[in-house]
């Protein structure tokens, strides 16, 4: 027993701790106790010193940090502020408990994690800087201090308002626009990681911050994060989909639900739909419910198989949006009584714009630079409808939504065959608008199965129903989708004469998004009649007007097409500097398939500067991208690869890349005849002289337009 005299005997009464606890604590007190007070807090810290005696104070050296106070414990290990006094900057620092240094698995997960977290350099997640040991055996890495505001405060804030406050129950009200923003970023921020074998597996509102200078962070990945030994294609591995990349998913999904609806998703997500928010939040946008809802749905197949794929819907619904292209929520007009109020059945009834449909995949020969039909199909509620006509166009307006989910996930047959049914369904009730809108859709699935004909004659048909009911807004949007259509087959003049059509219309409207990318086909039109020059100007007034509207995709798609003139008129290292600048936006807004596209239009640039390693291993990289979603462009990157190995002397290897790469462009006739020029080189070059001939003979007949740039670049 310590003598009741005794300052350390004292305080230890004082604080309530037992005699046995003094005993433990020992010297450990004596190091302490001046910087204790008697109080239930420190009689806490106290007993947390006791069974982790390296624990640090404030004030405390550690190598070269000085130690600023705990920012938080967990099981595992503790956070804490440090001062760097090298480089003169506060940073956090991750120190794992003492007592889990005797467990080898802990130690080695916590090593794992920094190691993990080290990889990810993104600026969506938190750098980790340095991993080390303190004097006492413990480990530690040191990464950028969190700070911001949880996104669940920001979602709650947006549902506490008012209709007062809120104004108009506009589904584009900025606030709301500004949390799908920061959804968007968190998901191409998931998919750079998903892309690097890495899972979050706990992705929810709390764990995303938001800076006050516009920061963006997804955290928490240390405790919870899973990796494989490579980039993960899977939609998750085991549990139905329900772990791995598939429960980031439904993850995301959960956080699009909260921001829609204040509140996370009921045990059943299919019963999330687009129903009228509650309290004053906004109207529900019928686009961004079916996002969620697909996210949120139990069958993995049904739901986005990748964080990139989700993170392009929720780009292509706020360009449309910053553009005032789509109310995307239909809330009825003011009734003069209650009484009058549209039934939820009868706002059902609004079907979504055919601009609404995600444009991934499309083939730019095919759909060169696509201004795709801008189409919103009108439902007259007067009353006067029988309840099945109702029924009927609520059934059609299913269809197509999930028309577009289909092509969205590249399911063209599925998808058709959805747009037949609505567009059927629409004939038979006399919807004209919807028939107009179901005809854009076949006519841009058309395009992307390599089909322009067909898109063609769909694009007319839309077009004549447009004509008709006076919509020149739809009407401008189905001008230009032909005019790229017209491009793709090789009727230049008809291109250029419906190009400009389209131009006139949207300007006198003042339809910036829809000026900038008909002004892309024009530049098209004349790069394939040689006007290098006067395509460049196109392309860079379509780059000024991307760049004003805030576009961020269709900007990096307008200097690919400039990479790809500079290119043409023998500019190779401004079209090398125009391929980076594309590729930055593209990675920055999670376009995979865009990446790819002008990963592989890069390759050939530095296969023509002759720099052989840069051109094998970004021809490589685009062939990664666009397997999946783009085989044409995949063959026509496989064939300049072949083309360099052939020439390195690789002769067997490039012949099979030309045996697949010519399986996956030979039903696209613009870009076949350009493989088969270099399908002959790599013959000639492995002594196939009478093959060769026969290639190149084959490509002469051909006579493909000189596209100013591939024919399949996504649009």
């Amino acid at each position: 027993m310590s003598d009741p005299s005794d300052p350390i005997h004292s305080f230890l009464e004082a604080v309530g701790l037992t005699v046995d606890e003094s005993r433990k604590l020992g010297d450990l007190l004596k190091t302490h106790v001046g910087r204790f007070s008697p109080s239930e807090k420190d009689a806490a810290r106290l007993r947390d010193l006791l069974e982790n005696p390296g624990r640090e104070e404030e004030g405390t050296v550690l190598g070269r940090y000085l130690d600023l106070g705990v920012l938080g414990l967990g099981d595992m290990a503790e956070v804490r502020r440090v001062s760097d006094v090298v480089l003169k900057r506060t940073l956090a620092m991750r120190i794992i408990h003492a007592k889990k240094l005797d467990d080898p698995e802990a130690v080695r997960w916590f090593i794992e994690e920094a190691r993990v977290g080290a990889q990810l350099q993104h600026p969506g997640i938190v750098p980790i800087y340095e991993i080390g040991q303190l004097p006492d055996g413990r480990h530690y890495y040191t990464m950028n201090e969190v700070q911001g505001t949880e996104f669940t405060l920001s979602i709650a804030a947006i549902h506490r308002a008012s209709p007062e406050e809120l104004g108009e129950h506009s589904p584009t009200d900025t606030r709301l626009l500004h949390l799908v923003q920061i959804l968007h970023r968190v998901c191409v921020t998931v998919a750079y990681a998903h892309a690097r074998g890495v899972f979050h597996g706990d992705l929810t509102p709390g764990n995303i911050r938001v800076g006050e200078f516009g920061e963006v962070l997804v955290v928490n990945w240390g405790s919870v994060a899973g990796t494989s030994r490579g980039p993960s294609s899977d939609p998750g591995t085991t549990d139905g989909g329900h772990t791995g990349i598939g429960k980031d998913i439904l993850g995301l999904g959960a956080i699009l639900h909260q921001v829609l609806h204040g509140f996370p998703p009921p045990e059943n997500p299919a019963t999330t739909g687009p129903a009228r928010a509650q309290g004053g939040s906004p109207a529900l946008p019928p686009r961004l419910a079916s996002i969620c809802i697909q996210a949120l749905s139990q069958e993995p197949g049904r739901r986005q198989a990748h964080a990139r794929d989700l993170a392009h819907q929720l780009q292509t619904w706020l360009e449309g949006a910053a553009a005032g292209d789509h109310p995307a929520a239909r809330t009825p007009e003011p009734s003069s009584t209650a009484d009058e109020e549209d039934t939820p059945r009868e706002r059902e009834l609004a079907i979504p714009r055919a601009d609404e449909q995600v444009e991934k995949g499309a083939l730019a020969g095919e759909q060169p630079q696509d201004e795709e039909a801008r189409t919103e199909p009108k439902t007259p509620l007067d009353g006067t409808e029988s309840e099945d006509s109702k029924l009927a166009l609520i059934e059609a307006n299913r269809f197509f939504e999930l028309g577009t989910l289909e092509r969205e996930q590249a399911n063209f047959d599925e998808a058709r065959q959805c747009q037949k049914t609505a567009l059927e369904l629409y004939r038979r009730h006399g919807n004209r608008s919807g028939e107009g809108a179901a005809l854009a859709a076949l006519s841009h699935i058309a395009m992307e199965q390599g089909r322009p004909p067909q898109a063609i004659e769909g694009y007319r048909r839309a077009l004549t129903i447009h004509r008709e009911l006076g919509d020149r807004r739809s009407e401008a949007g189905v001008l230009g989708s032909l005019s790229g259509a017209l491009l793709a087959h090789g009727n230049l003049d008809d291109a250029l004469a419906i190009a400009q059509e389209a131009l006139a219309l949207h300007r006198q409207m003042g339809d910036k998004r829809g000026e900038g990318r008909v002004l892309s086909n024009l530049a098209g039109a004349c790069q394939a009649r040689g006007q290098t020059d006067q395509a460049i100007e196109y392309l860079r007034l379509a780059l000024q007007i991307h760049r004003e509207i805030g576009d961020k995709r269709q900007q990096g798609i307008a200097l690919g097409h400039l990479g790809t003139s500079y290119q043409a008129r023998g500019e190779l290292h401004k079209a090398v500097s125009h391929y980076h600048l594309a590729r930055r936006i593209h990675r920055d807004v999670g376009d995979e398939c865009n990446e790819g596209v002008v990963l592989g239009n890069l390759g050939d640039a530095l296969f023509l500067l002759e720099r052989w390693e840069e051109a094998e291993k970004t021809l490589s990289r685009a062939i990664q991208l666009c397997d999946a979603d783009l085989p044409p462009a995949a063959g026509a990157f496989r064939g300049s690869l072949a083309l360099l190995l052939a020439g390195d002397g690789q002769l067997k290897k490039a012949n099979r890349l030309i045996k697949k790469a010519e399986a996956q462009v030979e039903g696209h006739p613009m870009e076949y005849g350009k493989f088969l020029c270099k399908k002959g080189r790599v013959q000639l070059l492995g002594g196939k002289k009478v093959a060769a001939s026969a290639s190149l003979d084959r490509a002469r007949s051909r006579k493909p337009p000189n596209i100013f740039r591939p024919p399949w670049h996504t649009v």
